[in-house]
């Protein structure tokens, strides 16, 4: 039998090509968003000549940490995008230089994020509850990141694109939310103080980044242990910091901003279950019914 006419080759080569359509799609947006939430930093930077706050929308101090951060984030997501553009193509070369010198900025970038974070949880600046869970993001991509340069050594190319999109995912959420954040407040009047505009950024947040993770993962049709744990993770976390988020309203909050936050709440509570009865569907699938063919009939065909 021919390789074109093996049923499990074509499943397997089927498989395969959906697996990197869907990747480099969902990936694909998800690093633009995150490019569009570091961009108005980069460009209030330039015109201030000052490190400048996507959260606080104010100048911040420049530290030798915070330089190296924000040098190497960008060559890290610039990589992102050659890797997407060049996964699954005859330029495994340029895939393979461009992947190592991308996780080599993306390693050195996480090891200045969590420095940042732990100076400012020595100096009270960050309560202990906000730095747990924000070095939860560091260590997620990590893990992720090295699981996925060991898959690539050991030739399990769909498992090593399923680690790496969960890096891009995880290393991309603190711009998505920034990106949030700047929509937040150029859609508000000016009198909504920056408290208001980080709390109603939360929910939406969360739910684009856990709905996007597990629409790629089902419509890919990868749910698996690296997947579903990420999944589940991402999920947890979501919900953990939702609850927070409702049940610390800042003073003054409009009721109108906090029904339209609920509202954002139970759309993610519906669209995740959407998703995890899709997945469910897509693992168990019908059996077969099996038809006994009346008597004395052939299966021939004429």
């Amino acid at each position: 039998m021919s390789a074109e006419q093996d049923p499990s080759g074509m499943k397997l080569e089927s498989a395969r090509i959906l697996q990197n359509r869907t990747f480099k799609r969902v990936g694909g947006l998800i690093a633009l968003l995150a490019a569009l939430g570091f961009a108005p930093s980069y460009v209030k930077s330039a015109t201030h000549h000052m490190l400048w706050s996507g959260l606080f929308n104010a100048p911040i101090a420049r530290t030798t940490l915070l330089l190296i951060h924000v040098s190497c984030m960008p060559v890290w997501l610039l990589g992102v995008f050659v890797q997407i553009a060049t996964g699954g193509t005859k330029f495994k070369r340029l895939h393979r230089a461009t992947g190592y010198i991308a996780v080599s900025a993306l390693a050195i970038g996480m090891c200045t994020a969590f420095g940042l974070q732990y100076r400012q949880w020595l100096a009270l600046e960050l309560d202990t509850f906000t730095f747990v869970w924000s070095e939860g993001f560091v260590i997620a991509t990590c893990v992720n990141a090295a699981l996925g340069i060991n898959r690539a050594i050991n030739k399990r190319t769909a498992e090593h694109k399923d680690c790496m999109l969960m890096t891009v995912f995880w290393s991309s959420d603190p711009a998505v939310r920034r990106l949030i954040v700047w929509l937040v407040r150029w859609s508000f009047p000016a009198d909504v103080v920056n408290a208001q505009i980080l709390w109603m950024s939360e929910i939406p947040w969360h739910f684009i980044m856990t709905a996007c993770l597990a629409f790629m993962v089902v419509i890919a049709n990868r749910v698996n242990v690296t997947t579903s744990v990420n999944v589940c993770l991402r999920l947890a976390l979501s919900m953990m910091l939702a609850y927070q988020n409702i049940t610390n309203v800042p003073d003054m909050m409009q009721a109108d901003y906090l029904k339209a936050t609920i509202a954002c709440f139970t759309a993610f509570c519906l669209v995740m279950l959407t998703l995890v009865t899709v997945a469910c569907r897509q693992q168990c699938p019908r059996r077969p019914s099996t038809v006994t063919p009346p008597s004395g009939a052939t299966c021939e065909k004429v």
